[in-house]
């Protein structure tokens, strides 16, 4: 039965999930990543997904080609000498936008690539005459290490605007040439054909690549941009798909700065959501706003050697455990003999893998960039993990422990200074403006270290004499010494020598 819903009204949910959803023209979940969360240390651990570079695709890709005669037909020699030439040239492009996109990102995280270098290994060694092409995301296969909650402030604090006006400007120009494209007609509504199992794969891989032609500087903006990053569809351009992913992001931004905002700010109506937990005012806030409360989170459960899980036994096990198993080699049983044979398996690879210690730990999936943000939001209102405003540039930053600070760790743009080194400067200067006995303290310190350079004081009497007159400038700026008495005391403390006659 077919029903109609031209006057359904959405309630808050639906409109919600709508909004966070993808649409044909633009795919939000293509990537497939993985994170790993250390309820310990409060670190997080990313695997990126590599599957859609060219050195996992290429056989792939070259037997659809085969199949449907997309590949590229060169016509003569002149032809041919000439695509490889502007080959060439786009690649060496393309590898030195890729190293400046890879190094903002190493900047700020710890990364590393050790799968995606085995891949391309790999593919070097079973394609001895292929061409290793450049890496259409430059995170692919990446391994990320990050406290929990920076790629959150990343990805709120992050410039999206002016890269996604910049290419839909682009984008505009190119059609102002070539025309829009005409929407398809269809005579009938067939069913679409598929050749083989590896076409629809194919085929979204090749629209990945146009993809990021289109939106690479929007998506690198980010980390979290960057590793989940969209297919969208469309001829030549994909003007409107652009469009849409632009707003999706800025609406993901919109949506957690105000959460962050309710759930961990300090100074947000202190006295009816101070003595709250975050996840109780995250509780509130849902109840206010319509937000829903409930979150879904793909968790895979894993049992390997990996190290990663909790301390204490059974998800762990104890470090003597451990080497004593690494240790003691038990020698095969008839117990071993009668247990493989049971399942058929091999009584040797039996008693080894008997042996060998294994850890319990459980890692996530996510694909979009609204995954990873609901994800990484709902652990840190697990782990109460606490956010403050920066009382300079404004910023929200992770509190460190019991370390309590106003200031973040930001680098303030222009500079190589922190906002808490920044702050403590300015704070002195402001403190300094007007005060007699701070600026007598330093006219005279310049004064006395200058003749410990020339030997005229020696290095002993000038630190007593620091510590001395530390003592009376506090004292001058309390009140307790006059200006005069101070300046009497530093006049008297190393008189010039007497010329010689």
């Amino acid at each position: 039965m077919e029903y109609d819903y031209s006057e359904y009204e959405l309630d808050e949910i639906e409109k919600y999930e709508l909004q966070h959803s993808g649409r044909k023209d633009a795919i939000l979940e293509f990537f497939l990543n993985t994170v790993r969360f250390n309820e310990q240390t409060g670190n997080i651990v990313i695997q990126v997904d590599n599957g859609m570079e060219w050195y996992n695709m290429a056989d792939d890709v070259n037997k659809y080609d085969e199949i449907t005669n997309t590949g590229r037909e060169i016509i003569n020699d002149e032809d041919e000498e000439k695509y490889l030439k502007g080959l060439e040239e786009h690649y060496r492009e393309a590898e030195a936008y890729n190293a400046d996109k890879l190094k903002d990102f190493t900047d700020k995280y710890d990364i590393s690539f050790t799968w995606d270098e085995n891949d391309i290994e790999y593919f070097l060694n079973t394609h001895p005459d292929g061409k290793l092409e450049p890496k259409i995301n430059v995170l692919s296969g990446a391994t990320i290490k990050l406290k929990c909650g920076q790629g959150l402030l990343d990805f709120i604090y992050a410039d999206f605007i002016t890269p996604t006006k910049r290419s839909l400007m682009v984008q505009k120009g190119l059609e102002s040439i070539i025309g829009k494209p005409k929407a398809d007609t269809k005579v009938e509504d067939k069913p679409r054909k598929i050749l083989n199992k590896i076409q629809l794969e194919v085929e979204d891989w090749y629209d990945y690549q146009s993809t990021m032609t289109w939106i690479n500087d929007i998506a690198y903006q980010s980390l979290y941009s960057a590793i989940c990053p969209p297919i969208l569809k469309g001829k030549l351009t994909s003007l409107n798909a652009t469009k849409f992913y632009g707003n999706y992001i800025l609406r993901l931004q919109d949506e957690y700065k105000k959460l962050i905002e309710f759930c961990f700010d300090e100074s947000f109506y202190p006295e009816v959501l101070g003595d709250l937990m975050p996840y109780e005012r995250y509780y509130i806030y849902g109840n206010l706003s319509g937000h829903p409360i409930a979150k879904r989170r793909t968790e895979k459960f894993s049992i390997s050697r990996a190290t990663v899980g909790k301390q204490n036994p059974p998800y762990t096990l104890s470090i003597e455990t451990i080497l004593g198993r690494f240790s003691a080699t038990k020698p095969l049983t008839a117990q071993h003999e009668e247990l493989a044979a049971k399942y058929n398996y091999d009584p040797d690879k039996l008693r080894t893998i008997v042996q060998l210690p294994q850890t319990l730990y459980k890692r996530y999936e996510f694909r979009s960039i609204n995954d990873i943000l609901e994800l990484e939001f709902t652990k840190m209102l697990e782990e109460n993990i606490r956010f403050r405003k920066c009382k300079r540039c404004g910023k929200y930053f992770i509190m460190k422990g019991n370390y309590d600070t106003n200031y973040c760790d930001r680098i303030e743009p222009g500079t190589t200074r922190t906002c808490k080194d920044l702050a403590a400067q300015e704070n002195y200067k402001k403190k300094t403006e007007g005060n007699e006995a701070i600026a007598l303290y330093q006219k005279y310190y310049k004064r006395y270290a200058a003749r410990v350079k020339v030997r005229q004081i020696k290095e002993p009497d000038f630190k007593k004499w620091k510590y001395e007159a530390l003592v009376k400038r506090d004292e001058c700026s309390d009140g307790i010494i006059t200006v005069a008495e101070f300046t009497e005391w530093l006049e008297s403390c190393f008189p010039n020598r007497k010329p010689k006659v």
